[in-house]
C-alpha cells in the first residue's frame, strides 16, 4: 500500500487487509481520454488493464492485467493502491485495533473473503463513461478553461471520443449477456458534465427508445453531474430512464454563492438548489425509484463535497443544509487530490495537509457533531474526523 495522505498510517495494523479483499477490481470498469480502461480511481489505483484504442473489449474485459490486480489485493499486498482511497481509510480507520470510530455511514468496498465469494458469483458490474470531458462549468480544480467536444465544431476530437464510445458501449453489452451478472451500471460521468457533453447526451437519447427491450432489463444508470443542466425540461426528455434512474450524485462543493464562484467556476448555487428540490419532489412522490427484487430505491440521490482550504468552513453548513431534503440518501465529503491542474498551487488547497496554516482550523471545524450524522460519508475525511475526536 502507498501512504500519501494519512501521516501516520504506516503505524495502522494492516492485518485485517490480510483477512479482508477490495472488491472493486472485480466489478469496476472506467475508460478515459487517453483510451485507458482501470478498475477503480486513478487517484487511488493508478493501473491501466488496458487501452480502448488498441484493444476489444473482450481483451479488456479478460485482460492479464486485471487478473494480477486480484491476485495481488487476494494475497493482502495492495500494491497499487494508496491511502488516497476513502474506502481503505474508513475501513482501516474503523477497526479496533486502530482505535477509530465505527461511523454510521459504514459502507466500504472492503469484503471478507467468503463475502468476495459470494459476491463474485452474482457481480453487480459498473461501468464508468470517464472520456468526454464535455462540461458547462470550469471547476480550477478540474480544468483550466471549458471544455466542449461536439461532432460541428470539434469533428477531430468528436470522432477519437465516439471510438471510445463504441468500445465502452460493447463492453456494456458483454457484462449484459455476461454469466453471472446480476446488473450492470453505467456512470455518467467523472469526466466533465453528463448534460453538457453531446455524446453522452446522445447515448441517453438512445437508450430512451430501447429501453425496453429485454437485453436492458439488467441496466441501471448512475448520473455524476454539477445539477446545473439536471433541470425538469431536459430530464423529462428521457422519462422512460426515469427508473433506471440508481443515483444521482450532485458535486456541489460549497453553501454560499461566493465560495460557489471560487470553487464552481461559471455555476450559480440556487440554480442547483432549484434542481435538487425538483429531484427530491420526483423521488418522494415514486416518480424516480429503482425496482431492486422488489423492493423501491426512494433515496436514490446524493450531494458530494470535494474539501479544500475555499470551502471548508462551508462543510457543516451544506451538511445541514442538505440533511433538510425529504429523500436524500448521503453527504460525501472527500478530500481535493492533486490532478496537477494547479502546479504549484495544491498545497495552498490542501488544507489537510499539516503542514498547511490553517489545519488546526480545519479540525476544529470537524470537532462538530453534525459530521457523526448518519447520512455523513466521510471517504478520505475519516481519518481526521477520527483525528478531531481523539479517537487517533
Amino acid at each position: 500500500m502507498i501512504f500519501n495522505v494519512t501521516k501516520n498510517a504506516e503505524k495502522l495494523s494492516l492485518e485485517s487487509l490480510k483477512t479482508h479483499a477490495c472488491k472493486v477490481p472485480w466489478y469496476q470498469f472506467q475508460v478515459f481520454t487517453s483510451g485507458d480502461v482501470e478498475v477503480c480511481c486513478q487517484t487511488w489505483l493508478n493501473k491501466p488493464i488496458g487501452n480502448f484504442f488498441e484493444h476489444t473489449a473482450k481483451e479488456v474485459l479478460y485482460s492479464p492485467v486485471l487478473e494480477h490486480i486480484k491476485q495481488d489485493i487476494l494475497d493482502g499486498h495492495y500494491s497499487y493502491c494508496n491511502d488516497s482511497c476513502p474506502y481503505l481509510v474508513k475501513f482501516l480507520y474503523s477497526q479496533p485495533e486502530n482505535g477509530g470510530i465505527k461511523h454510521p455511514f459504514d459502507y466500504t468496498a472492503l469484503l471478507d473473503r467468503e463475502a468476495l465469494k459470494e459476491h463474485i458469483r452474482s457481480t453487480e458490474y459498473e461501468v464508468y463513461f470517464n472520456f468526454d470531458r464535455s462540461c458547462n462549468l470550469q471547476c480550477p480544480s478540474c480544468r483550466s478553461k471549458l471544455e466542449f467536444i461536439t461532432k460541428s465544431k470539434t469533428p477531430e476530437a468528436y470522432d477519437r471520443m465516439s471510438i471510445l464510445m463504441d468500445k465502452t458501449e460493447d463492453l456494456v453489452e458483454l457484462l449484459l449477456v455476461k454469466e453471472n451478472t446480476k446488473t450492470v451500471i453505467v456512470n455518467i460521468t467523472g469526466s466533465g458534465d453528463p448534460f453538457a457533453s453531446e455524446l453522452y447526451w446522445n447515448y441517453l437519447l438512445k437508450l430512451n427508445e430501447v429501453i425496453h427491450l429485454p437485453k436492458y432489463e439488467k441496466l441501471r444508470i448512475r448520473f455524476q453531474t454539477n445539477g446545473i443542466l439536471f433541470t425538469p425540461e431536459r430530464i423529462n426528455k428521457i422519462k422512460n430512464l426515469w427508473n433506471k434512474f440508481d443515483t444521482v450524485a450532485v458535486s456541489v462543493d460549497a453553501q454560499t454563492q461566493e465560495t460557489y464562484s471560487i470553487v464552481r467556476k461559471g455555476g450559480t448555487l440556487k440554480t442547483v438548489h432549484d434542481n435538487l428540490k425538483w429531484l427530491d419532489q420526483q423521488v418522494l412522490e415514486g416518480n424516480m425509484s429503482v425496482d431492486w427484487n422488489g423492493v423501491k430505491n426512494r433515496s436514490l440521490w446524493c450531494v458530494n463535497f470535494i474539501v479544500q482550504t475555499d470551502n471548508y468552513k462551508e462543510m457543516a453548513d451544506f451538511a445541514r443544509y442538505h440533511l433538510q431534503a425529504n429523500t436524500i440518501s448521503r453527504i460525501w465529503f472527500n478530500l481535493i487530490a492533486d490532478w496537477n491542474i494547479f502546479p504549484g498551487q495544491f498545497d495552498r488547497k490542501a488544507i489537510w495537509k499539516e503542514t498547511h496554516p490553517e489545519h488546526a482550523n480545519f479540525l476544529e471545524v470537524l470537532k462538530d457533531p453534525i459530521f457523526l450524522h448518519e447520512k455523513m460519508d466521510l471517504g478520505s475525511l475519516s481519518y481526521f474526523v477520527n483525528k478531531a475526536h481523539n479517537k487517533i
